[in-house]
């Protein structure tokens, strides 16, 4: 029998000038998505989770975001790219596939303890509130106009993308450099990309092929037209377009 994956340790330090809380639902979080992710992709999700706690601090309109539900939804919310068969489904799109799996890893946490605290935190409301964070992140359009949880959700996790030149045009901020150099270098230091690039191809890809319905309303749909042979042509067939103009004319006798 192999030997138990040994996890890495939990952050301890300050990163950027902020540090990960340290509850027992935040490093079972971090041990989970050691165990269903790729090093790249869980790098790219600790990262994520620094980068909320410093625009929560530079933001005002994210002060009262609540620590550690950001930092569980930043590291929790790529878990639709599992390489865990069991955790994603074959029709979803994977913002949903790990909004619920994310919601579900939580209700199972404090199901199994008897006695915590933050049980009455985590109700329904709250994991609704945690679901629409991770099922949106991929939307900036509509995430950055949601409640302040998932707006910073959906910002910091393009931080890991775009660094220092991250934008965020909330009203009064538009001097403000959200992440600076020193805290990008610094962070990215610590958890490196490890190919991160060319592990999210790889993933987006696959979605493409392997279940090209969950993709065609998501960004996903860009690199299926342009790396994914005979893409183009499911996209077609599934136009909205279409669907929206044939089901107009389909109704008209009921007119």
């Amino acid at each position: 029998m192999a030997a138990p994956k040994a996890l890495p340790p939990f952050p301890s330090t300050r990163l950027g000038g902020v540090s990960l809380p340290s509850t027992p639902l935040v490093k079972a979080a971090y041990s989970y998505i050691h165990l269903h992710t790729s090093p790249a992709i869980s790098n790219h999700t600790i990262r994520s989770a620094f980068f909320s706690l410093i625009l929560r601090e530079k933001l005002t309109q994210f002060s009262a975001v609540d620590p550690e539900t950001v930092v569980v939804a930043t590291l929790l919310h790529d878990l639709g790219w599992s390489f865990t068969s069991e955790l994603v489904s074959q029709e979803k799109r994977f913002e949903v596939d790990g909004a619920n799996v994310a919601r579900d890893f939580v209700r199972t946490h404090f199901r199994s303890q008897t006695q915590n605290s933050d049980k009455e935190k985590w109700d329904e409301e709250h994991l609704d509130r945690l679901w629409y964070a991770i099922a949106l992140h991929t939307t900036p359009s509509l995430a950055l106009h949601a409640p302040a949880l998932t707006a910073l959700t959906e910002l910091a996790i393009s931080a890991d993308f775009s660094g220092p030149n991250v934008q965020f045009h909330g009203a009064g901020n538009a001097r403000v450099q959200l992440i600076t150099p020193a805290e990008f270098k610094e962070i990215l230091h610590t958890y490196p990309r490890l190919g991160f690039k060319e592990k999210l191809r790889e993933i987006i890809c696959g979605l493409c092929r392997n279940k090209p319905q969950a993709t065609f309303d998501d960004f996903a749909a860009d690199f299926g037209k342009r790396l994914v042979p005979g893409y183009i042509e499911k996209l077609e067939d599934a136009s909205v377009m279409k669907r929206l103009e044939g089901g107009l004319d389909a109704t008209v006798q009921f007119e």
